[in-house]
């Protein structure tokens, strides 16, 4: 239940976003009370709190998975870009959580900083077999996407130019990827 629980509280999020979560919409959903919810979640905040620790755990499980697999550089760059996660953590959230869920906000920045080591990592990888050139300094290279994704992290930059999140960073690696490669 506790799972069928978070799974609508995604999609809540998905429609309306923290603030206007919705606890009776949650429960005429699933078709149960708010009693039967507070069985497994302390409050509201306790469900979104778990509810962003799922998709980091998710995200980062992932990412480790991808670290271990075999494939070329660019595709195991793309694809810790584009992670799995149990549930979206929709773009349109992230002042919210950063506002009122210090916590989960700083988790969502190491999480950043594990998957940009992680970018690096492979990119390390590539240079020592000679894929990617021996003299390219790969902290300029992380700094670099720190950056731009933390430009990212402004929705108002995203919604003015019209980007998502992803396709920005994607695109970011895919220009420093031609940059660096032999």
């Amino acid at each position: 239940m506790r799972d069928e629980i978070l799974r609508i509280v995604a999609q809540n999020i998905q429609i309306y976003g923290i603030k206007k979560m919705n606890l009776d919409l949650i429960c005429k959903e699933l078709k149960i009370s708010k009693k039967t919810i507070y069985k497994y979640f302390e409050n509201k905040d306790d469900m979104i709190r778990c509810y962003i620790k799922e998709v980091l755990d998710t995200d980062r499980e992932s990412t480790i998975k991808i670290l271990k697999n075999s494939m070329d550089v660019s595709d195991k760059c793309h694809q810790i870009v584009y992670t799995y996660h149990k549930y979206k953590l929709p773009f349109i959230i992230m002042d919210e959580i950063r506002l009122d869920y210090e916590d989960e906000w700083n988790e969502i920045k190491k999480l950043k900083k594990f998957k940009i080591e992680a970018i690096c990592k492979v990119l390390d990888e590539a240079k020592k077999s000679g894929e990617v050139k021996k003299d390219m300094d790969l902290s300029i290279v992380a700094l670099m996407i720190d950056q731009v994704s933390e430009k990212l992290m402004d929705k108002e930059v995203l919604k003015s130019n019209n980007l998502k999140v992803n396709d920005v960073l994607d695109q970011v690696i895919k220009i420093i990827l031609k940059g660096i490669m032999n």
